[in-house]
Order: structure tokens, then C-alpha cells, then sequence
């Protein structure tokens, strides 16, 4: 994937990039640095396709890409299990195929929380657990993590 002259201006009139390249082989990992308000959430968001650049081209972009933004969306009253159907029919995976595969998943991850709670009840841990499923059980040819060590 390769992102080139990516420029991006926030409707408030923030400048977030510009003129940000990038190569990324999907195959090893890559890390963006820098301080905070640099723009590197934005220009991960752009390379997992959850915002598009103002001005600029995404080249080569895998098929399918998981990402895991540094914050969940407000949907958090949802519980884990229904939290991941929707991901699965927003990308248009079959759920069930989906729910077996996050199933694995989590138990590999150890995940331990009550999957009828909402997820803003659930622990830090156990709801970073549920992000990381739903990046991954997509089996994404590209997994973009926003602010990884969390």
C-alpha cells in the first residue's frame, strides 16, 4: 500500500497532513512516530479507509483491512457479541462464519468479560480485546492499530 501526497484539512479548518508518503508492506510491521497533533490517527484512519484524504491517492490497498481505532465509537452500549455481528454485515462477512472465527479469537485472547453486558461496562482490557477481534476477525490482508499499547 502505498499512500502518496496525502493531504487532509478537518472541517474545522485544521490542518491534519500535508503532502504525508507512505509505503507499507503489509507483510512487515510499521510504526508512525511523532508528537501529539502530528496527525498520525488521521493518516492511519486514511490508510484503513475510515476517512478520506482532502487531496492525495491511496495506492495498492489490500482487499481488506482491519483496523482498531485508539477510541471505540459511540455504539458501546451495544454488547460485545452484537458489536461484532454488525461489524461482520457492515463488511459483509457471514455472521455466523464471523461470530466462530471471534469466538476463537477471544478465547486466544483471553477474554473473560460477560458477553451480555454493554461494552462500556466491560474493562479496559476486555473491551480492547473486543477492538482487537473485530479488526482481526476479518482476516485482514492490512491490520492498522491506532495507539497499539493501549
Amino acid at each position: 500500500m502505498r499512500l502518496v501526497g496525502i493531504h487532509h484539512t478537518h472541517p474545522s479548518g485544521a490542518v491534519a497532513l500535508r503532502g504525508a508518503d507512505l509505503d507499507v508492506d503489509p507483510a512487515v510491521p510499521t510504526v508512525v512516530r511523532g508528537g501529539n497533533g502530528a496527525g498520525k490517527s488521521t493518516l492511519l484512519r486514511i490508510a484503513a479507509g475510515a476517512l478520506a484524504p482532502t487531496a492525495g491517492e491511496v495506492e495498492d490497498v489490500p482487499e481488506v483491512v482491519g483496523y482498531l481505532p485508539d477510541r471505540f465509537p459511540a455504539a458501546r452500549k451495544l454488547t460485545p457479541r452484537r458489536w461484532l455481528d454488525h461489524i461482520a454485515r457492515v463488511r459483509g462477512v457471514d455472521v455466523d462464519d464471523a461470530a466462530d472465527r471471534a469466538d476463537e479469537l477471544l478465547t486466544e485472547l483471553g477474554y473473560d468479560g460477560d458477553d451480555d453486558e454493554p461494552m462500556a461496562d466491560l474493562s479496559t482490557g476486555n473491551a480492547r480485546k473486543v477492538g482487537l477481534v473485530q479488526a482481526l476477525a476479518c482476516e485482514p490482508g492490512l491490520l492498522v492499530l491506532d495507539e497499539p499499547w493501549n
